[in-house]
């Protein structure tokens, strides 16, 4: 594996980390707070945060190595986090979902043959995406939900 690619799964790894730390020691209540009317709540941002690295980001690189270049559907985000959100499913349980897809598929990464780094699926409007890509999105996309769930505990305080 190349340093690159250890780099894509060690952020992988630790950006569920950083999604635990971010709502560790919080209050429940305060966790379903948003911060501002029509801002997400820690909560929300969660579930949009767990959603994702299940159904759009673990999905897709998990077709991407199942399948020759798959088309990839593209993902309803509101239908999805309303229909999440009507679970209830606690902060904690989010976390833990979060944390356990990023590991598995830092696991299933760790272990690629170089050549399939490159192998890569059509999104309907953005066009190809290579697993590489796919893989350092996952790790982007939780960092930044991570840095947006302790800005949402700032203003819900």
């Amino acid at each position: 594996m190349t340093p690159e690619h250890r780099k894509i799964v060690e952020h992988i790894r630790s950006s569920g980390d950083r999604v635990r730390q971010a709502v560790a020691g919080v209050a429940p209540d305060r966790l379903a707070r948003a911060p501002r009317p029509g801002e997400w709540s820690a909560v929300e941002t969660l579930v949009h945060t767990r959603d994702v690295a299940v159904h759009v980001y673990g999905l897709r690189l998990r077709r991407v190595l199942a399948e020759t270049a798959p088309a990839f559907a593209d993902w309803d985000a509101d239908r999805q986090q309303q229909a999440s959100l009507a679970r209830g499913e606690s902060a904690q349980d989010l976390v833990d979902g979060i944390v356990a897809e990023h590991d598995q598929l830092a696991r299933l990464l760790a272990s690629l043959p170089e050549a399939d780094w490159g192998r890569q699926g059509q999104h309907p409007t953005r066009g190809p995406m290579t697993l590489e890509f796919l893989a350092g999105r996952l790790g982007a996309h939780a960092d930044e939900h991570a840095a947006q769930v302790v800005e949402a505990l700032r203003g819900a305080s």
